[in-house]
């Protein structure tokens, strides 16, 4: 979860002031300080002032622009909102290395992309029935899981 834009406009006002600190002296704005999950321009323009300007040797790229411009619509802390994210992971692909082996330039994350979707659709059918199917809450229609046993069965084969 986030902040609305009161919340953000209060916790703004913590972070801009660097004479609040955590327990081990550091600024809030420099030991956790997630994004806004907001499209409030108001909130954008306050957060984006912490950042320093940044611009390329030519010019024509400011990066923290560049950067907040790119993550205005977020997909938010996947392990607590999307059903089966922890277990993708975890059982896959945390498994397989992926972040050392694309680190290491030794594999191309594209190259795993079809069959992390793949394991991704998995795993999320899977705890959506067991979440909410009939040995969980029991709140899916009919429709809704035959579509996720659907994906369940043909991982199966």
């Amino acid at each position: 979860m986030t902040f609305g834009v009161d919340g953000w406009n209060a916790r703004l006002d913590i972070y801009e002031d660097e004479s609040i600190t955590n327990e081990s002296g550091v600024a809030l704005k420099h030991a956790n300080m997630p994004v806004p999950m907001t499209l409030d321009e108001g909130v954008w323009t306050r957060y984006r002032a912490l950042f320093p300007t940044v611009t390329s040797e030519d010019g024509s790229v400011d990066y923290w622009d560049d950067y907040f411009a790119s993550i205005t619509r977020p997909v938010a802390y996947g392990w607590y909102s999307i059903a089966g994210y922890w277990n993708f992971c975890d059982q896959y692909f945390n498994s397989i290395g992926i972040h050392d082996l694309v680190d290491a330039g030794t594999a191309k994350a594209a190259d795993y992309a079809d069959e992390a979707t793949r394991q991704a659709n998995y795993y999320h059918a899977e705890a959506m029935i067991s979440y909410f199917g009939p040995s969980g809450y029991d709140v899916l229609s009919e429709e809704d899981l035959a579509a996720y046993q659907a994906v369940v069965d043909s991982f199966a084969q």
